[in-house]
């Protein structure tokens, strides 16, 4: 079905004459009742014919100026619209044709729902394609090709049908179109590759945090005093400030005590030396 549906829209490559000599181009819905109609192919391509199917049974005869071959193949498009998808075809004579030519010519009937070969119908030239349609035989005339439809009746209680002459479709079919076939088409849908938009990478820059030495912070060295005893000074009798006081803390360091441990020496030889004086003259006296 859906390569029924690509091949109908291909655009119209072929145009029906009313003579074989070149007379007047005859459009798509336009062939007049019991009108000849002549085609001529072109060689090396696909060939599409698109016709009414009142087209079709105003056709007394369907002449081929050239055969189709294989790589000269004919498509024709039969839009049965006009009648609601129901056709009754009254097939015409096909000019110029045998069952040698009837694998190259394909009858593509999209949008009919139900076909019927009339009775009086001459021989079907071709394949007939029809995957939507309930299809009916009961013509005087031979089916050469295949049938492919939702089903097929071979003649009636009231009708018979002739033969069907197996003559299978062996032809590559191309088309142009200005119409998007659908996904399942011969005709492949070019591929948009969508461009990737890479965002851009902000490279933010690492802040290298300046290391901060931090100043070793030496307490000096506190200046250790003279350890020269003062001569015969005494010192102030004034009390240092005690740790509980304002600004008194007191030293941290030992270093700082020498100079009274010098001051107590001083005054312990100088009172044993009064002591001894003293007890020196009270013998003396």
């Amino acid at each position: 079905r859906g390569y029924s549906e690509d091949l109908a829209v291909c655009a119209n490559t072929v145009t029906m004459l009313d003579s074989r000599d070149g007379g007047s181009p005859v459009a798509k819905g336009e062939v007049q009742p019991g009108q000849q109609i002549f085609v001529t192919l072109t060689e090396g391509q696909t060939n599409v014919l698109n016709v009414t199917g009142e087209d079709l049974n105003n056709i007394s005869d369907l002449t081929f100026v050239n055969k189709p071959s294989a790589d000269t193949p004919i498509l024709i498009n039969v839009d049965t619209s006009g009648t609601g998808g129901v056709f009754n075809w009254d097939v015409a004579n096909q000019a110029g044709l045998g069952g040698e030519d009837a694998p190259y010519i394909l009858w593509n009937f999209n949008d009919t729902v139900e076909l019927t070969l009339t009775p009086g119908g001459s021989t079907v030239e071709g394949s007939i394609f029809a995957p939507d349609a309930y299809f009916t035989d009961i013509s005087e005339g031979n089916i050469e090709g295949q049938i492919v439809a939702a089903d097929a009746v071979l003649g009636t209680t009231e009708y018979d049908s002739l033969e069907l002459h197996y003559y299978p479709f062996a032809a590559e079919l191309t088309c142009e179109t200005d119409v998007d076939p659908s996904p399942t088409g011969t005709t492949e849908v070019p591929t948009t590759d969508a461009p990737t938009t890479d965002a851009p990478t902000t490279d933010i820059p690492t802040t290298d945090a300046p290391t901060t030495d931090t100043p070793t912070s030496e307490a000096p060295s506190p200046e250790v005093p003279s350890s020269e005893v003062p001569s015969s000074e005494v010192p102030s009798s004034e009390t240092p400030a005690s740790p509980d006081k304002p600004g008194g803390m007191l030293p941290t360091t030992g270093t700082s005590l020498l100079p009274l441990g010098a001051v107590a020496a001083l005054l312990f030889v100088s009172g044993t030396a009064a002591l001894v004086l003293t007890k020196r003259r009270r013998r003396v006296q």
